[in-house]
């Protein structure tokens, strides 16, 4: 329970972060050009994109505003590791592409991948954006290629591989690691199915962490592998046995040269393979195959699976070791503290939550910006009464209380997208204009620099006395009671009557200056006399002759006529659409364009994320070949003629040109019946 002490500081709440530092507004006019970005981002503009007075800003979200562009809900297993950036412009529609690069924090590119989510300008919902990585000032980035603006951020998620299984049998062998081989023999299923198969790496240090905690369940534990996962999307039941062959643990190599017991589990008592039912994780009952590094065994089920070397004769007792490293695996120790800033007329709470390693950098840098350190109470763990049972024998001696996931300095597991209610209570509420009554959730980011909220209260009665709030952390989404209970934080806040007097008491008036009217003069004068103005005399303008040399200056252009440039009917809309129908090769037909192979990729990707058809996709490249080119006239014509005729498309190059020198469109009818109808029939 922390306690604040009278001393009011009449300044504004400590500064948090830079809000000028977050926002870039950039002005390319026609030049355009590269332009940096908030945190390292850069944007590259083309040129004649943007006016003269035409803008395009950037913002990033804070970290009590992240709530408010963040996507809502994430899979588990996918992780934020970007900040989240926000691109806008008066223009609606961008003619061109713009380059935006978006760094983000590394992953372990063996067994994860990279992710864009977008969320465009006036739409709700979040999709993928075709990206490439690239590197920038030794940073890794994502390179976006937008016309159209919107939100982003980048995401991590584990790679995972797909392959197809039908009645007859399957032998697959995985290109995440090629020491992993699964073979479905036929008939195992009446329909077919398709599988996944990802890899989510254990870190070393991970496992000794839970060997230090839970000294009882993991001290057996020598090395553990990977967490296989291999399941199917659609649960079943096999009739017969599939066979999977796994990895050993690293460094880990048998003698199994001799053949026999050797190569079987009767003569490697210190190896077993677990796979995660319903119920927890569970011992395979097998007969394991061994070889030099890989161990193969036969199962009716697809789950998780994990290879375990252990002390001999310990293989049963590796279900409970393997839940408490699971545990650990994707979690660290973390701690939540509550910070204050109290000032007459305004009391700000800052929530935040950090790794437990961080504590004492963050603990001293909040107090070094003027905030308060509010200690947390912690609710005592009310344990199940032992079984009373009565025995002659000597009762043995105490164990000692195993480490838990709360210890007694208020610790506990967090990790990646971990969110808690706050519910401000006592005799203290939040303000009418805080934005915690809109949104009252702390999440957590382990790849992002900072996770807190910010909130503003003030008395819940108009008495000048003092005062005890109450700040109640809940989890959301657990279901474990214990756990919850564990994970349920309260902070107790007191006011001094001092304190509260001075927020409740008005504030004072300004006392408004009265100016002195100016005296009037009362001395009574006689009326002054007004007398006619006399006329002036008429004139007469002259006219000014102006010379000829003259006139023809002001009369001349000096700049030359600029007659508006028009496209060539045969590469209007509909010709083109006309075309993109009788070419399915778009993507060839942009490599003989001589497209960047960014738009390749860039239009390759749009084209996946939407479902689009080889037309609509030749469709885009010529529309987007059409802007690119200068003369849109003969030149442009020629141009597509000639990639036309290196695609084997002479009849329908030739029927281009005439259309363009008969200033008509090219339609179905520009070409024989012949050919047209060749050309329908090949693509059904």
């Amino acid at each position: 329970m922390g306690k604040l002490e009278n001393n009011v500081n009449v300044n504004a709440h400590p500064h948090i972060v830079d809000e000028a530092s977050l926002k870039a507004v950039h002005t390319p006019g026609r030049k355009g050009g590269v332009f940096p970005l908030p945190l390292g981002a850069k944007v590259t503009v083309p040129e004649a994109l943007f006016g003269k007075k035409d803008t395009i800003s950037c913002s990033v979200a804070s970290p009590e505003t992240r709530w408010q562009t963040c996507p809502a809900t994430l899979p588990s297993y996918e992780h934020v590791n970007s900040e989240i950036y926000t691109f806008k412009s008066n223009l609606n529609n961008l003619k061109k592409s713009i380059m935006v690069q978006i760094p983000f924090h590394p992953v372990d590119s063996e067994f994860h991948e990279v992710n864009v989510k977008g969320k465009w300008s006036g739409e709700s919902e979040w999709v993928n954006v075709g990206f490439l990585v690239k590197e920038l000032d030794n940073r890794p980035c994502v390179e976006l290629e937008l016309t159209r603006l919107g939100t982003f951020l980048v995401t991590s998620t584990p790679k995972t591989e797909t392959f197809d299984v039908t009645t007859q049998g399957c032998l697959y062998q995985a290109r995440l690691s090629h020491q992993i081989t699964v073979r479905f023999p036929k008939k195992a299923i009446d329909q077919n199915i398709q599988c996944a198969l990802q890899i989510v790496p254990i870190p070393a240090e991970k496992v000794q962490q839970a060997r230090e905690q839970y000294v009882t369940e993991c001290s057996d534990v020598i090395a553990v592998t990977e967490f296989i996962d291999v399941i199917s999307n659609v649960q079943c039941n096999f009739r017969r046995a599939v066979t999977i062959k796994l990895p050993l643990p690293v460094g880990v190599e048998l003698d199994v040269e001799g053949g026999g017991d050797a190569a079987t589990s009767e003569g490697h008592k210190d190896i077993a393979v677990l796979g995660k039912t319903s119920t927890g994780w569970e011992l395979i009952d097998s007969l394991y195959k061994f070889s030099r590094t890989t161990v193969s065994f036969d199962v009716k089920e697809l789950t998780r699976f994990c290879v375990v070397q252990c002390v001999p004769g310990r293989q049963k007792k590796m279900k409970d070791a393997l839940s408490m490293i699971e545990g650990k695996s994707d979690k660290e120790r973390g701690e939540i503290c509550l910070f204050l800033s109290i000032t007459p007329k305004s009391w700000k709470a800052l929530l935040q939550v950090f790794p437990k390693r961080l504590a004492d950098t963050k603990i001293s840098d909040r107090k070094a910006q003027g905030f308060t350190l509010v200690t947390k109470t912690l609710a005592p763990v009310v344990e199940a009464p032992a079984p009373v049972r009565f025995s002659n024998r000597r009762p043995p001696p105490p164990r000692p209380p195993a480490k838990g996931p709360k210890e007694a300095d208020g610790s506990f597991d967090i990790q990646e997208g971990m969110t808690w209610i706050i519910d401000v209570g006592g005799e203290v509420k939040t303000e009418v204009s805080s934005e915690l009554r809109e949104n009252n959730h702390l999440r957590y980011f382990s790849r992002l620099p900072e996770s807190y909220r910010t909130f503003l209260f003030e008395p819940l009665e108009s008495e000048p006395q003092a005062l005890e709030g109450v700040v109640n952390l809940v989890p959301v989404g657990v279901r474990d009671e214990q756990l919850r209970n564990r994970m349920t934080f309260t902070f107790k806040v007191e006011l001094e009557e001092s304190t509260v007097s001075e927020y409740l008491a008005p504030e004072p008036v300004p006392e408004e200056t009265v100016e002195e009217k100016p005296k009037v003069n009362v001395d009574i004068l006689p009326p002054p006399v007004k007398e006619d103005p006399v006329p002036p005399p008429p004139t007469t303008p002259r006219l000014r002759e102006i010379q000829a040399n003259a006139m023809k200056r002001l009369t001349t252009i000096n700049r030359p006529v600029r007659v508006p440039e028009r496209e060539s009917r045969a590469l209007s809309g509909k010709s083109l659409m006309t075309l993109a129908r009788l070419i399915p090769e778009g993507l060839t037909l942009a490599v003989h364009l001589q497209l960047p192979d960014s738009t390749i990729t860039g239009i390759g990707f749009d084209a996946l994320s939407n479902n689009l058809n080889m037309s609509d996709v030749s469709y885009k490249i010529l529309l987007h070949w059409k802007r690119k080119c200068k003369d849109k006239q003969l030149g442009a014509v020629k141009q597509l003629s000639s990639a036309l005729k290196e695609m084997n498309y002479h009849s329908i190059a030739d029927a281009i040109l005439s259309c363009h020198q008969a200033h008509k469109e090219f339609t179905p009818d520009c070409i024989s019946h012949d050919e047209l109808f060749a050309r329908v029939a090949a693509k059904f």
